[in-house]
C-alpha cells in the first residue's frame, strides 16, 4: 500500500513537473519596455522598444487555439502603437557586425508581428490568428505581418501584370490615391484596389475586399527594398480611406526599427 501511494506520489509530481515546463515554454518572452534584437534575415535587423503585449485567445487549434501549435515563445511581436507613434531610434550596425550575430529562430510566416491603432481608439490586442474573420480585436486595429520574400514582381507590376485581367476595368474608382476595380463574373461585388505609396522605394500596395460587408479587408506589399519582403495587414473596411496613411506608417516604422546596414 505505501509502495503504491509513493509511486502515484512519482506520479503526480512528474505530471506536475511536466506540465510546469510546457506552461515555461509557452510564455511570452518580452515584457512592455524590453529593447530587442532580432536578426531576422541580413537586411532586417530589428532593434525596438516592446510595446504593450497581447493576451492569448481562446479560439480553436486551426486559428492557434491552445495546441501545440501555439507558440508565443517564438513569436516577435512587437507590440501595439497609435498610428502616429515614434520609436525611438538606434544607430545601425556595420556589415561585419550583421554578419557576426546570430539569426533569430522565426515562425515560418511570422517573421514579424505588430499593431496599428487608428482614430485614438485603443483596446487590449490578442493573438487572434490573421487567416480568421474575427482577426480584429477592434474596428480600429490594424494587424501588420513582415516575411522576407523573393520578388520576382513589384506590387504595382504584378497588380497590372496579373490581376487586371480579372477585373472590371470600366468599373474603377479613384479615391485618396486608391482605385479600385470590381471583379468580373460571378465574383462581381469582390473588390481589388491598387494603392499609391507615399514611400520612395515602394510601388504601391494592393488590397482586397470581400463582397461580404462584415469581413475585414487584407492588404499585401511585395517590394525588392529589404532585400525582398513582404508586408501584410489586416483592417476594417471602414478605414480604407486611411490606406495610404497606415502604409506610410508601416514603412516608416520599419526605416527606424531596422538597425541593419546591408543592402
Amino acid at each position: 500500500m505505501k509502495l503504491s501511494t509513493l509511486s502515484s506520489l512519482v506520479i503526480i509530481t512528474l505530471l506536475l513537473f511536466q506540465i510546469s515546463c510546457m506552461q515555461q515554454k509557452k510564455q511570452d518572452l518580452y515584457k512592455e519596455g524590453d529593447i530587442v534584437i532580432w536578426l531576422l534575415w541580413g537586411e532586417m535587423i530589428i532593434k525596438a522598444e516592446i510595446g504593450e503585449r497581447r493576451t492569448h485567445s481562446l479560439e480553436n487549434h486551426s486559428k492557434r487555439g491552445e495546441s501545440e501549435f501555439y507558440r508565443p515563445h517564438a513569436e516577435h511581436y512587437l507590440g501595439q502603437f497609435p498610428i502616429d507613434y515614434q520609436p525611438k531610434a538606434f544607430d545601425t550596425i556595420s556589415e561585419e557586425e550583421a554578419l557576426a550575430m546570430p539569426v533569430t529562430p522565426i515562425m515560418p510566416g511570422q517573421a514579424l508581428e505588430f499593431n496599428l491603432m487608428l482614430n485614438g481608439s485603443w483596446v487590449q490586442a490578442s493573438d487572434r490568428s490573421v487567416v480568421s474573420d474575427e482577426t480584429l480585436d477592434h474596428p480600429d486595429q490594424v494587424k501588420v505581418i513582415l516575411n522576407t520574400t523573393y520578388v520576382e514582381e513589384d506590387t504595382e507590376k504584378f497588380f497590372n501584370n496579373r490581376l487586371m485581367s480579372e477585373l472590371d476595368a470600366d468599373s474603377a474608382e479613384t479615391n485618396n490615391g486608391i482605385t479600385c476595380y470590381q471583379l468580373k463574373g460571378k465574383y462581381y461585388g469582390h473588390q481589388r484596389c491598387l494603392g499609391d505609396s507615399s514611400g520612395p522605394l515602394i510601388s504601391g500596395f494592393a488590397i482586397y475586399i470581400p463582397k461580404d460587408m462584415t469581413m475585414r479587408m487584407s492588404v499585401e506589399s511585395k517590394e525588392y527594398i529589404y532585400g525582398g519582403v513582404k508586408v501584410n495587414w489586416y483592417a476594417d473596411r471602414k478605414n480604407l480611406d486611411q490606406a495610404q496613411v497606415i502604409d506610410a506608417a508601416i514603412w516608416r516604422l520599419l526605416d527606424t526599427w531596422n538597425i541593419s546596414s546591408i543592402e
